[in-house]
């Protein structure tokens, strides 16, 4: 039931920008005033693709933290990006770069902001979707690469956006998707969120520096950090829900790859059971959401949280452990932090628990993120 609650919550308050705001409901896209942001609670923002730019770029670097670096020195202004498939010594990004005009209008917002195609990340059949909408039809392209495109000018032809990024019409899927149902598409996606996505989106965006300089912002974070600790719950439900869909998966993809798939999900939803629990007994709630938040900004991989009455133990992966450390050790809501378990060589990177106390003062504005 607590899934539930969550799902509504986001889903109530999400909102579609395409040269106008409009609210998403049951119903479909419903045209509303800007107003409507100030006055929902804790509001996101879907960005139509007209409002950003969509680009494929390929990275001479496996390593994380350094193709992070290489991404945000070649962008300017906010974005996300996906791994779209990484070989043995470089890695293909997607990359979506959100248009200037679009913080212009829309930048003293209190609000969290999603790129359209960002809900299509990680879909595996091959398809073209032809997504009714405000405005003008969206193309979307899933399956080993995920491109979108609005169609107006020469691509108001699907055939022609299948052709200019290389896929066949032959053996893809076509779906067509009513301005109701497409709404309630992005709806169910948002609601299905865990945590891992919601870290991902906060994490590269930088919002871990912007949310602790604002007042406002603070209290935002804190409704979503509270609604995800009150999910005490939500490690049956999701594991329920993921085992059906991996059951269903089975059925079309060959068993080597729902194995794997399997073992992915019951790592990630461990991860969100020890993150849960923990967080419902810490001395300070605020402090672990962001000293996690910094360590990701910093390239580390979380894989397990365990907690005690005495400290609180984090398992970690990334290029260098000393850095983490480090990083620990200079912010202000933890102490002692030690390294509880020898280092050890993981692929490349580098496998380690930190031990530490939380203090119950919230982190402060100049913490490194």
């Amino acid at each position: 039931m607590q899934l539930k609650w969550i799902k509504t919550l986001f889903s109530n308050n999400c909102f579609f920008y395409c040269e106008e705001v409009y609210k998403l409901s049951k119903e479909g896209f419903e045209l509303t005033e800007e107003g409507a942001l100030d006055n929902s609670h804790f509001p996101c923002l879907i960005i139509g693709r007209e409002h950003y730019t969509e680009q494929v770029q390929q990275f001479p670097v496996k390593d994380k933290k350094e193709l992070e670096r290489l991404i945000s020195h070649s962008m300017e202004g906010p974005y996300l990006y996906a791994i779209e498939e990484r070989g043995d010594a470089s890695t293909k990004v997607v990359i979506w770069s959100v248009d200037k005009s679009f913080f212009e209008r829309f930048g003293n917002k209190l609000m969290i902001w999603i790129p359209e195609s960002f809900f299509f990340n990680g879909v595996i059949e091959s398809q073209l979707i032809r997504a009714q909408r405000p405005h003008r039809e969206l193309f979307i392209a899933t399956g080993s690469s995920m491109r979108t495109v609005p169609s107006e000018g020469l691509y108001k032809n699907p055939d022609y956006f299948l052709l200019s990024i290389g896929i066949a019409e032959e053996g893809i899927q076509h779906v067509n998707m009513a301005q109701p149902e497409y709404a309630q598409f992005i709806r169910r996606k948002l609601g299905d969120f865990g945590i891992v996505e919601w870290l991902q989106i906060l994490s590269r965006q930088g919002y871990s520096e912007k949310l602790w300089s604002l007042a406002s912002w603070r209290s935002v974070f804190a409704g979503a950090v509270l609604a995800f600790v009150l999910l005490n719950g939500i490690n049956f439900f999701f594991l329920k829900y993921q085992n059906t869909s991996i059951d269903n998966a089975i059925e079309e993809l060959d068993v080597r790859h729902a194995i794997e798939l399997r073992n992915a999900v019951s790592k990630k939803n461990q991860l969100l059971a020890s993150l849960s629990q923990v967080a419902s007994s810490a001395a300070s709630e605020e402090t672990l959401w962001h000293m996690l938040l910094t360590c990701m900004d910093a390239g580390a991989d979380v894989q397990f949280v365990r907690s005690t009455p005495e400290e609180l133990e984090v398992r970690f992966e990334a290029d260098k452990a000393t850095d983490i450390l480090s990083l620990l050790r200079q912010h202000s809501g933890v102490e002692n932090a030690e390294f509880s378990t020898p280092v050890r060589e993981s692929v490349g990177r580098e496998r380690f628990t930190i031990s530490m106390t939380l203090s119950a003062v919230g982190p402060s504005q100049g913490d490194a993120t």
